[in-house]
């Protein structure tokens, strides 16, 4: 997961590729509305409105783009990966060569505590999709909050909406499949996902 601010900014392509990861620094959105910045910030301003332009055209996202489907069957559930299980086939019967998807259903999965398995973030599920969007969001709210640019608020309603209200691509209103902890027991989520 990626945080970002006015202050400790990165440019999205960072954020989509996992390779940076920054302190949350959280703004009393008075204080953006208010719009009393000190000029010493004119050169982040024009970089957050940078970031929005640039992130304006990678949406919408949502939960139905993922390659893989949770054990539900329905690709609108939110899914991802506990990140500190690793995969152990040491103890599965395997004569066969497995496909990814009965190796996360059949093969054990064990705990690393402290060891963050980067299998996590090969596979396509929704946490970087989330991640991605929830930083176009903020890139494109602070943009709009700089220069008044309607398109970029017009940009933020289409995600949300895309996200969690249009039926053909909404997130169920659970996270049932969050952190799920692979392997055959594994197919449900954990309560760490919901952090």
């Amino acid at each position: 997961m990626h945080y970002c601010s006015c202050f400790q900014l990165c440019p999205p392509s960072q954020h989509l590729d996992n390779a940076e990861i920054y302190d949350n620094d959280f703004i009393d959105p008075q204080y953006i509305l208010s719009k009393n910045w000190s000029t010493s910030t004119l050169q982040a301003q024009q970089t957050i409105i940078e970031w929005a332009n640039e992130v304006s055209n990678m949406g919408p996202w949502t939960v139905m783009n993922k390659s893989v489907t949770p054990s539900s069957g329905d690709k609108h559930h939110y899914m991802s990966w506990a990140p500190y299980w690793w995969l152990d086939c040491s103890k599965a019967n395997n004569q066969m060569e497995l496909t990814p998807e009965q190796i996360w259903v059949m093969c054990p999965y064990v705990s690393r505590d402290s060891q963050f398995d980067p299998d996590v973030w090969t596979l396509i599920n929704d946490i970087g999709t989330f991640g991605d969007m929830s930083d176009a969001i903020l890139y494109s709210s602070l943009a709009w909050a700089i220069n008044g640019n309607t398109s970029y608020v017009d940009n933020v309603a289409k995600w949300i909406k895309t996200w969690f209200l249009d039926s053909d691509t909404l997130m169920n209103p659970n996270l049932n499949y969050a952190q799920m902890e692979r392997g055959p027991t594994g197919q449900v989520g954990t309560h760490t996902g919901i952090l």
